[in-house]
């Protein structure tokens, strides 16, 4: 369960760059994500949208890129808000029922 943590919030701190700088997601040639289905890329964009304040809180000082986020993420995962860990498993079952 922790490693597929790790794995969306790696996805979501690779797209979160070009989110936090004009508050809309990545152009989807830039996305990692960009062959997912659209099932998983809504439930990507909520998760976003849901752990943003808690990057804010838990991530402040954390210089974006390499995972880096995801690795905050990730090591405060007890810490987390509910809507962001609801997010999560989101894009887990999303994942599940999805072509991913």
């Amino acid at each position: 369960m922790l490693k597929e943590f790790a794995l969306s919030v790696s996805v979501l701190a690779a797209a979160l760059p070009a989110f936090a700088q004009n508050n809309q997601a990545p152009p989807q040639s830039s996305n990692p994500m960009g062959q997912a289905s659209p099932e998983v890329r809504a439930a990507l964009q909520a998760m976003r949208q849901a752990c943003a304040a808690d990057i804010a809180k838990l991530c402040k000082d954390v210089e974006p890129g390499g995972g880096k986020i995801g690795m905050c993420l990730r090591d405060h995962a007890t810490e987390l808000s509910p809507g962001c860990t609801t997010a999560w498993q989101n894009v887990r079952a999303a994942r599940k029922g999805g072509s991913q």
